[in-house]
């Protein structure tokens, strides 16, 4: 693909999304479900949700002209889709009618299943520079984990002004430099059409956000990138520790907060406010001060991650730093938090 080629499909995703979704707005769309403040929201009005919805629309539109026009539809690319396309609507109904964990897990789960059977998880993974062969099996169950987990880590983020779809932003536009480099243009495509109508929709998620997200996309932005990595791994033998790098703030916050409330003892599959991003909004930065500190964290990784892929030095040198870094960030939001009940206490 061309420089220009790449270009034009970033343009044209982020004036698809943007134009679509002011429209919507504008028309007060019931497309959009509004938000309404609770006891954990970090937003104080109403605003509309189920903007995801406008930037799978403007994905899919973009890719399937793009494929008509070069004649490269594959039945597991359709295949692939449908399942992706079938979070979004598990997403849409927990938009409007907040099913039960229960039944958005086991739809999860079933998804997961399908997918990792249809992505062939039996070639093996690459870390550290070294091809990990595994029994079908274990590898299997390893990858429906991820598979869930992502879907359900950018759910989680998904809670301040800007924050998923900026993070989602740079993923796919390093996934595509990636890709490119993988010798996988219909992969380097669909994450330029995707960051453009990211880049598209994150203008008006911006602090303060006319729209959220929704369901319908942080859960499909989750198991997106989820597959990603599955595809790097096992059909392209890119290394895992660069596909974590890359998503390393998202999996930091809501793992590192995970591991925590279970230590704890608390009832960790109940919604809570005790993520770093979180923290940090409680401590008096706004939503657009903490994503712009996780856009920065963020594009240092994806620096360390782009070094694992071209082989510039060791791996394992990389992924050290890359968790030093969010170690790092993360001990200096616990220790301004501590600061901060310190002095309120003196008070």
């Amino acid at each position: 693909m061309t420089l220009v080629s790449a270009l034009l499909l970033l343009l044209l995703g982020s004036l698809a999304s943007y134009s679509l979704l002011s429209f919507l707005l504008g028309q007060n769309s019931r497309i959009l479900v509004p938000d309404k403040p609770n006891s954990r929201s970090l937003h104080s009005q109403v605003v509309p949700k189920g903007g995801g919805l406008v930037i799978i629309v403007s994905t899919a539109s973009l890719i399937g002209i793009y494929a008509a026009m070069y004649q490269s539809i594959a039945v597991m690319h359709v295949l692939i889709a449908s399942l992706v396309g079938g979070i979004a609507v598990l997403g849409w109904f927990d938009d409007r009618h907040s099913l039960r964990i229960r039944t958005r897990i086991i739809v999860q789960i079933a998804i997961a299943c399908t997918m990792v059977y249809l992505l062939a998880p039996s070639q093996g993974i690459n870390i550290a520079g070294y091809r990990f062969d595994q029994p079908d099996w274990l590898l299997f169950v390893e990858l429906v984990v991820w598979i869930v987990w992502m879907t359900n880590l950018f759910n989680f983020m998904d809670g301040i002004d800007g924050l998923v779809a900026t993070q989602s932003t740079i993923a796919a536009i390093v996934l595509a430099f990636w890709f490119h480099q993988a010798g996988a243009p219909e992969l380097v495509s669909l994450n330029l059409a995707l960051a453009g109508a990211l880049a598209g929709f994150s203008i008006l998620n911006w602090r303060p956000a006319r729209v959220f997200l929704g369901d319908i996309g942080s859960l499909t932005l989750g198991i997106y990138f989820a597959v990603m990595g599955i595809i790097g791994w096992t059909v392209y033998h890119l290394p895992v520790e660069a596909f974590v790098l890359l998503y390393g703030v998202m999996l930091c916050d809501t793992s590192v907060t995970l591991a925590v409330r279970i230590f704890k003892g608390e009832r960790w599959w109940e919604a809570h406010s005790s993520h770093f991003y979180q923290r940090l909004v409680g401590l008096g930065y706004n939503h657009a001060q903490v994503t712009s500190v996780t856009l920065v964290i963020t594009l240092c990784l994806s620096i360390f991650g782009s070094f694992v892929i071209h082989n510039v030095g060791p791996g394992w040198l990389w992924m050290t730093l890359g968790l030093v870094t969010l170690a790092i960030c993360a001990l200096a939001v616990l220790e301004k938090e501590r600061a901060y009940l310190n002095k309120n206490e003196e008070r």
